[in-house]
């Protein structure tokens, strides 16, 4: 019983795995995102919205598309919601939860990506 005392606490300090724990990935590698191209409507709407609601960027220059919304550009639920707004507002469409359900948008080329399925769904092109 004492023993088994002893190995609980080791346990505790030690983390629930123990020695044989291996540190979690902190990352996400999205090496298929490629960069927006120039003049791309859904990009410079993308790029505009995030300039109003992030001041610091500049919409003639937006985030490299490998950009992390969340480390690098410091997009929390507060401004990704005020992001959709803009984006429905910009682009006259309605974004619905649906819509968002199932998409992963880790990074600024996600967005994008997710920007112009949403703007093609509105014009009767997309999927």
């Amino acid at each position: 019983m004492e023993n088994d005392a002893k190995k609980l606490r080791g346990a505790r300090h030690m983390g629930q795995a123990g020695a044989a724990a291996k540190p979690a990935a902190t990352r996400a590698v999205h090496p298929d995102t490629e960069e927006p191209a120039p003049g791309d409507p859904a990009a410079q709407a993308l790029a505009e919205v995030i300039a109003e609601v992030l001041p610091r960027h500049d919409p003639g220059s937006p985030p490299a598309a490998s950009a992390e919304l969340y480390a690098d550009l410091f997009i929390d639920s507060r401004r990704f919601l005020m992001i959709i707004r803009g984006l429905e507002r910009r682009l006259d469409v309605e974004i619905d939860d649906e819509d968002l359900l199932g998409v992963d948008l880790i990074t600024y080329g996600d967005l994008v990506g997710f920007v112009r399925q949403v703007a093609a769904k509105a014009n009767g092109t997309g999927e």
